[in-house]
């Protein structure tokens, strides 16, 4: 089992420049850093690719895309 920083997470949305709907990321989560791979923060350790996301999404500081949509920044 590997440990990374939830930080890491948000530099690889960043380098990647795609817009994740929250599946998407944990898959990439998951395809990056392997499934064993284990997240922390300052607050929380232990945390799998799902717990992660949902981390970032209650910190505001991963918005998921709606499937369907190209970017979040038009309705298409």
């Amino acid at each position: 089992m590997s440990f990374s920083h939830v930080h890491d997470i948000l530099t690889m949305i960043d380098a990647t420049g795609v817009a994740y709907t929250k599946p998407q990321l944990q898959a990439a989560i998951v395809s990056k850093f392997g499934n064993e791979t284990r997240f922390a923060s300052c607050s929380i350790e232990g945390m799998d690719a799902e717990q992660a996301v949902e981390f970032l999404i209650a910190r505001g500081k991963f918005v998921p895309q709606q499937a369907g949509s190209c970017c979040g920044s038009c309705s298409g």
